[in-house]
């Protein structure tokens, strides 16, 4: 299976992972690769990176215990008196394709049905 990213890529322009985030990045690395593939394997493979990088960090920021998860409004945080709350709306650690990320595979929803003469006119 071809990866489409390596550890220093995820790092360049994001931040130095630590020893265990780099480890779970190989893992996550593995697994972006292979849904990219599933979800459009005929794809640029520039644009499979960049898709790859955005995944990856996606899944590392929201995998780190005690914060508030990336890709979602918080949680509810409280002290003295004072509360705070948040809404969740994403998911937490999960490597999966955002709908922008889809359509930048070229692999953009399509609600209905599908005929022969669709594929024709193309």
């Amino acid at each position: 299976m071809k990866q489409y990213v390596t550890v220093e890529e995820i790092e360049n322009g994001y931040r130095k992972l630590s020893e265990d985030e780099s480890r779970l990045c190989d893992d996550l690395i593995a697994e972006a690769s292979t849904l990219i593939d599933a979800y459009a394997l005929s794809a640029d493979e520039g644009i499979k990176k960049i898709v790859a990088k955005r995944m990856i960090r996606r899944a590392i920021a929201s995998s780190g215990a005690g914060t508030v998860p990336f890709g979602s409004n918080g949680g509810t945080v409280s002290a003295m008196g004072y509360s705070q709350s948040f809404t969740m709306t994403g998911t937490v650690g999960e490597v999966y394709l955002s709908r922008a990320e889809k359509n930048m595979l070229g692999s953009k929803a399509r609600i209905g049905f599908s005929s022969s003469l669709e594929e024709a006119k193309a």
